[in-house]
């Protein structure tokens, strides 16, 4: 959704969505499974859900922003490896 930018609320909504839109692009840093240290204890259930095999997919973050009321946001998503499909986006939010 593109947002007028005529009133300060939607100045300040589309200044959020494009924030959102840079972090989707992001490649993202593995925060378990895949490089990680880390077990991805989701992957059976990730596996059963969208396929693939062990060792395929990983969960991710991107590097964090500040939304218009001063709270830090990451988002987090799941990604195989192999093909980069993203599923599972979720906002983490910081105090």
């Amino acid at each position: 959704m593109i947002y007028s930018t005529k009133s300060p609320l939607n100045r300040e909504l589309l200044k959020i969505q494009l924030s959102i839109e840079e972090k989707l692009g992001e490649f993202g840093t593995v925060i378990a499974g895949g490089s990680s240290h880390k077990i991805f204890r989701d992957e059976p259930r990730v596996i059963s859900t969208y396929g693939g095999q062990l060792g395929d997919w990983a969960k991710k973050s991107s590097t964090n922003f500040t939304t218009v009321t001063c709270q830090k946001v990451e988002i987090h998503w799941v990604e195989n490896l192999k093909t980069a499909e993203r599923v599972e986006h979720k906002f983490k939010i910081f105090n």
